[in-house]
Order: C-alpha cells, then sequence, then structure tokens
C-alpha cells in the first residue's frame, strides 16, 4: 500500500517524535519525517518531497509564527495543524489563528487530548487514533485526488476497453441496441470483476452536442450496468477521437464577421495560422467527458488536455491521457499528433513518481497509435517513440482502426517490449469496419505480484447482435519486462 510522506514541523520534536510515531506513524499510511532544528525549516520545506505537512500550532521554542511557516509552505501540499493546547485558547486567540490559515490548505485539525495521555505518554483511545489516521487519509486522497480502492497485492486488475461508439453514425450496427446490457450481463455471468472503462475516442460521429447527449445518456446507463448503485466515475477513463472534433467550431479560424457588411469575410493566410480557435473544436467533448467522470481536467482545456493521472498510484498504476487530435482544424480534418510541450511536462512529471521504490506499471491511453499500411497513426511516431521508451512505458491502449490488435512494438534492431492493444469499434457498422473484421471490446487482465504487475492477458470479445464470444487469436499472454532508463 502507498504510504504518504508528512513532513513534521513542531519546536518540541525531541519530546514529540514518539507520540508522532505511535499516533500516525504506526496506523500504516504515512511516513514521518522530522525537522530537528529551525534552520532546517526553510531548506527542508523547499528540498524534502512531501504529500504534506504537520505544523504545530505555537511555534515558540523556535521564535517562529505560524503564519511564516504556512507562507513558507504556499501550496506544496495540504497542511494538518496541530496543538495540545486548542482547550486553552480564548475564541479571539482560535479566531486569530484560524485567520491565519485562510490561504493555506489546512485539511485537518489535530488535538493531542482527544486519545493521549501525557502523564502516562501512552494512547488512552485507541478507536479515536484508527479514525483520525483515516479520516487525514481519506483527506490527503481527496487533496491529492487519490482514490480509495483497494485491491489486494496479488490479485489481478481487470480493465474493459471500448472503442469508437461514433453515436450520430448513420452507419451504426443495429446489432448494437442493448449493448450495453449485453455486456453486463456478460461480465456478471462468467464472474467478472471489473475495476476500470477505458474509452479511446469517437464517442461522436462529428462533434454535435446532440451526438454527445445520445453518448451521455448510454454511458451513464452502461456504468449502471457495469456497476449498479455505485457511483464509480473515477474508474472511467477516456480520451477524444478525431471525430469527438467539431470541425464547423474549428473553422472560426477561417473567418470573421465583418460589422459593415453584417456578413462572414474569409481571413487571410497569415491570421488563418494562428488557429485562436482551434482548442473550441473539442469543447462539446470536454463538456460531455467532465459531465460523465467530473474529472475537473475536462473543465478548460489546460495542458493541451494531456495528463498524468496518480489517482491509482496505490495500486501501482499510472495512466497517462494522451490528446492525440490536439492540432486538428478544418484545414488538417486527419491530423494525427502528440504535442511536444505535452510530451517534455508529463515526462517531466513522471520522474517524480520513479523514486518511489516500486516498479511502476505506465499505461497510456490514446486515440490513436502507431501507423502502419492499413492504419494512419501518429503523424510524429519517431518523437513518441523516444517519449514512450523515456518514460519506460509498459502500454498503449488505443482505438482508431474499428479492429482488434495486440502487439509489441520492434524499433529497427532492439526490440521494445511495450504491449500496443487496439479494441475493434462496439457500434459501427459494416461498411466501416474492416473486412471479416466484428465489433467487439477487449478484457485486459493484468496480473501482480506484490502489487507489482507481472503479466498481460489481452482478451479481444466479438460481437454478433448481443451474442459475445472469444475472438481467436494467436497470442493473448504478454510478459513484463521490467526496465530502467
Amino acid at each position: 500500500m502507498m504510504k504518504y510522506k508528512l513532513l513534521v514541523i513542531d519546536d518540541e520534536v525531541s519530546t514529540r517524535d514518539r507520540i508522532y510515531e505511535d499516533v500516525l506513524g504506526a496506523s500504516g499510511f504515512f511516513d514521518l519525517i522530522f525537522i530537528r532544528n529551525v534552520d532546517d525549516v526553510e531548506k527542508n520545506i523547499n528540498s524534502t518531497k512531501a504529500d504534506g505537512y504537520i505544523v504545530d500550532v505555537i511555534l515558540e521554542n523556535w521564535h517562529l509564527a505560524l503564519k511564516d511557516v504556512l507562507d513558507k509552505i504556499g501550496d506544496k501540499g495540504p497542511i494538518i495543524l496541530v496543538s495540545n493546547k486548542w482547550k486553552e485558547f480564548n475564541n479571539i486567540k482560535t479566531a486569530n489563528i484560524l485567520n491565519n490559515t485562510i490561504d493555506s490548505p489546512v485539511i485537518h485539525f489535530l488535538a493531542w487530548s482527544e486519545f493521549y495521555d501525557e502523564t502516562s505518554k501512552k494512547i488512552a483511545h485507541p478507536d479515536v487514533v484508527k479514525t483520525t489516521n483515516i479520516k487525514i487519509f481519506n483527506e490527503l486522497n481527496k487533496y491529492h485526488k487519490r482514490s480509495n480502492l483497494k485491491i489486494g497485492a496479488d490479485e489481478p486488475i481487470n480493465i474493459l476497453h471500448i472503442s469508437d461508439t461514433q453515436f450520430g453514425d448513420k452507419e451504426t450496427d443495429t446489432g448494437s441496441f442493448l449493448l450495453d446490457s449485453a455486456i453486463g450481463n456478460f461480465l456478471r455471468k462468467n464472474h467478472i470483476e471489473l475495476h476500470f472503462l477505458i474509452i479511446t475516442g469517437d464517442i461522436s460521429f462529428s462533434g454535435k452536442p446532440s451526438e454527445y447527449k445520445m453518448a451521455l445518456d448510454w454511458f451513464k446507463s452502461f456504468l449502471d450496468q457495469l456497476w449498479p448503485n455505485q457511483d464509480m466515475r473515477e474508474r472511467l477513463l477516456i480520451v477524444p477521437g478525431n471525430h469527438d472534433v467539431n470541425l464547423n467550431l474549428c473553422a472560426a479560424d477561417k473567418y470573421k464577421y465583418d460589422f459593415e457588411s453584417k456578413k462572414l469575410v474569409e481571413l487571410g493566410d497569415e491570421a488563418k495560422s494562428k488557429h485562436d480557435y482551434r482548442q473550441f473544436g473539442l469543447a462539446p467533448f470536454m463538456k460531455f467527458a467532465y459531465e460523465l467522470t467530473g474529472d475537473q481536467n475536462w473543465i478548460e482545456y489546460k495542458n493541451n488536455l494531456c495528463w498524468l493521472s496518480d489517482r491509482f498510484l496505490h495500486l501501482g498504476l499510472l495512466f497517462y491521457h494522451l490528446n492525440s487530435v490536439a492540432e486538428i482544424d478544418s484545414e488538417q480534418p486527419q491530423k494525427s499528433s502528440l504535442l511536444k510541450s505535452a510530451m517534455d511536462r508529463m515526462t517531466k512529471q513522471s520522474i517524480s513518481y520513479s523514486d518511489e521504490g516500486k516498479q511502476i506499471f505506465n499505461i497510456l491511453i490514446s486515440h490513436h497509435g502507431k501507423a502502419s499500411v492499413e492504419l494512419n497513426g501518429y503523424e510524429n511516431w519517431d518523437e513518441i517513440k523516444n517519449f514512450l521508451e523515456v518514460n519506460s512505458s509498459n502500454l498503449l491502449i488505443h482505438g482508431h482502426g474499428h479492429a482488434w490488435k495486440g502487439h509489441t512494438l520492434q524499433e529497427g534492431e532492439n526490440i521494445y517490449d511495450m504491449l500496443n492493444v487496439m479494441a475493434p469499434s462496439t457500434h459501427a457498422g459494416g461498411k466501416i469496419r474492416p473486412a471479416n473484421e466484428r465489433r467487439g471490446f477487449n478484457l485486459i487482465e493484468l496480473k501482480r505480484r506484490n502489487h507489482e504487475v507481472t503479466d498481460v492477458h489481452a482478451q479481444p470479445y466479438e460481437m454478433s447482435g448481443v451474442v459475445i464470444d472469444k475472438r481467436s487469436c494467436h497470442k493473448t499472454d504478454w510478459k513484463v519486462s521490467k526496465r530502467t532508463i
């Protein structure tokens, strides 16, 4: 289980470190790092990687004011204020303390007197200690947007992978009616406990709000089939595809409104190249994704819609959300690329997770994959290959091809053992599927030992109407090799 690292700032640490260990350290939730003298306060706040900060309210032995310490911490992490004198504070002094915390991310107020006997130096109320630890742990989870999902260290993780629903497409297969119920029944009948749903783009056919209304209704029903009467939105991971870009909105870069003629006028080439309105092509998708998942990352066009999700890092999983359609507009509607700025930012961010001591299984979610003779994929694949290798990527899950594919990458003379899995469309009619390809989905099982993924079992399933069958394929199992860069 992942532990949170807490930096303790207390001017009586020499007499209280044992208390901190008894109350918080023994729970298994936290690793405590103590600052031993006043000269190290600022240095440790700036240099120590911490998930949270425990700060004693009264630091008079160090001649420090609480506000100064909180200002030094700033927005580096959540703060837990602790004191054994809360009962002694009158209303004015308490109000002054609280006023000093207005601009700081204080998530908890801890009072030793609630559960620790200062006379005997022993825990007086173990039940209060336990609930306090759980409360702080959950508050840290919420602050860091970490999940409370618990899976045993040797238990597998199951992922349902679907793609290319393309709501609004006239070529939708009539057999996809009641698809949500069919898949839900299939999982229950086969006693498959599902942990994640991954959707790799092309939710809509042309990015229209009306298409996303259809999609939202369907996916809400689908989630209820997968996890009845439970809010599991955090386990739904999604990225946009090329069909999710509303090209009508992107086309605003080509025109301006002329108030004299009261008409739209086409812009010159120099003005067109600015792409000020390109991002609005994904606005309907972003609204849909936020309403479906509740993920704040979809509220605004931030970081080019590429980010790392460490919500499930305690399970040994790090998810990369990749936006392969960031450069699509009305001039280049099939553009597929990953921006250099996004790759650089995510790579620097991923470094902070590499020193946790355990092997992290890196899962990349994208609409596009590697280009091939039969499939157009990323146009800047050579750059992306470097990005994949330097981040020790383990699994790329994508769609776009309306077909099943499971293979490892082979680049030149070196064999790069990152697994690629592509899902067929769940809804597309026969005219827009490759020859002899049926509708379907993937079930990906991550086999684990001591919290680390050791093997991947990627099984494709085919659908005819609501009948679901295993797809026969030459290989469904891959060993996970540990790599260091």
